[in-house]
């Protein structure tokens, strides 16, 4: 039986990857690389600046790899695009942010979604004014040695860790309840609203590498992967680069999924 009122049918997605100065051109290559020679999945590079409301109406998919900062996009990217980006969006675009791509997108920064990046590991937020006083004064009498060691408890040079799946959303279709990512990066998203966190780290979630405790209880109970409803169209955000370099292939089909099933949708 072929037919039925539970089948979508699926459109075939016209991909846009961005890729300009700033931006990761590892990022670029592992994502165009994914989708052009291993799935054959046609796609253009396109520049930051070729963003316009006519270039959009030819994609259903537009990917913002990672970057060597959120600053990056930031300094590129004028409230004019911006407001283009939001209007595609609503008209039904899927905006894919990987990594610094998906903190560009944030509620901090462009605004194209609402969540919001978690407060940076040392930022204080949590110190009182007189708490916050005497740490920096500490800091300031550092030794590099001192400085260095801080340092270590706040990078994360490319751990694993396990997150939790919710393998009934669109973008977890294939998965069982639980995936291992790798991350490279000290950033943090706050859960987004009911419904769109795709997957998040739990309770113990490091598997393997280096972590201080502080850097993993950071991440318990945040998420890895978002995918947000805005108007008609989606925003994805994902922490980390799911395609890294080429070789963590595990995340493979949950990239896959947001640029197959969210446009059908």
């Amino acid at each position: 039986d072929l037919g039925s009122a539970q089948l979508t049918r699926m459109r075939e997605p016209r991909v846009a990857v961005l890729g300009d100065q700033g931006i990761s051109p590892t990022s670029v290559g592992a994502t165009w690389f994914l989708l052009d020679q291993l799935y054959g999945i046609s796609n253009s590079v396109v520049p930051l600046q070729s963003l316009t409301d006519r270039l959009l109406e030819d994609y259903t998919v537009l990917v913002l790899p990672d970057a060597w900062s959120v600053g990056a996009y930031a300094g590129a990217v004028d409230s004019a695009t911006v407001d283009v980006l939001k209007r595609w969006v609503r008209r039904g675009g899927v905006l894919v942010g990987l990594g610094n791509g998906a903190f560009f997108a944030s509620a901090d920064h462009a605004g194209l979604a609402s969540v919001a990046m978690a407060p940076a590991a040392d930022s204080g937020e949590e110190l009182s004014d007189e708490e916050r006083e005497l740490r920096e004064k500490r800091r300031k009498l550092e030794s590099s040695e001192e400085r260095e060691r801080r340092d270590r408890l706040e990078v994360l040079p490319g751990t694993i860790f396990k997150v939790r799946v919710d393998p009934r959303h669109p973008l977890g279709f294939g998965y069982g309840k639980e995936a291992q990512v790798l991350l490279t990066t000290d950033q943090a998203l706050e859960l987004g609203p009911e419904g769109t966190n795709v997957a998040w780290f739990t309770a113990a979630p490091k598997v393997s590498g280096y972590a201080s405790p502080e850097a993993v209880d950071r991440l318990v109970d945040r998420p890895f992967l978002v995918a947000e409803p805005v108007g008609g169209g989606h925003v994805v955000l994902y922490v980390e680069d799911p395609n890294f370099r080429s070789f963590w292939s595990g995340l493979t089909r949950l990239f896959l999924n947001s640029v197959f099933f969210l446009p059908a949708q």
